[in-house]
């Protein structure tokens, strides 16, 4: 996927934000590391939660461009 092709939808206050986030679920923390690690440099805001409740809890709570999770945990 690359930044352009990302359905930027607004936030809270109607504005475009000025980085698309993304919301990381695995609980492989070298992982989600290598993600951030990875998306960051291209413009990209990153998050990371290591649990499936955090998960739930992050994903309800803020506006995220896209969702990335381990279907596993």
């Amino acid at each position: 996927m690359t930044r352009s092709s990302l359905d930027l939808q607004t936030d809270a206050s109607g504005a475009i934000p000025a980085r698309p986030r993304v919301l990381v679920i695995d609980d492989d923390k070298k992982l989600c590391r290598l993600i951030q690690d990875y998306l960051a440099p291209m413009g990209y805001d990153v998050a990371a939660v290591h649990t499936g409740p955090d998960g739930v809890e992050a994903a309800l709570h803020e506006r995220w461009q896209a969702v990335l999770l381990d279907v596993m945990l």
